[in-house]
């Protein structure tokens, strides 16, 4: 999983992380380019790609146990 900012600074983005105390990676796309790419139009977003590279799209916030099962589908289609 990696977490990728749309748009503030470095300073900002990193602020975030720190404050909800992420412990994945995170990346700032603050000109948009990866969101444009992935046709992502508004955050909060998840992208998520099955063992075939199929991707799917889920907009809006998850609860934990979503993330989870849906970590657990993709990882049983692997």
């Amino acid at each position: 999983m990696v977490g990728i900012a749309w748009a503030g600074t470095d300073a900002e983005m990193q602020g975030f992380v720190d404050k909800h105390h992420l412990t994945f990676p995170s990346a700032n796309d603050d000109p948009g380019e990866i969101y444009r790419r992935f046709q992502i139009p508004q955050q909060p977003a998840w992208v998520f790609f099955d063992a075939s590279g199929k991707m799917e799209l889920h907009l809006g916030a998850m609860e934990p146990d979503e993330l989870d099962a849906k970590f657990d589908e993709l990882t049983r289609s692997a």
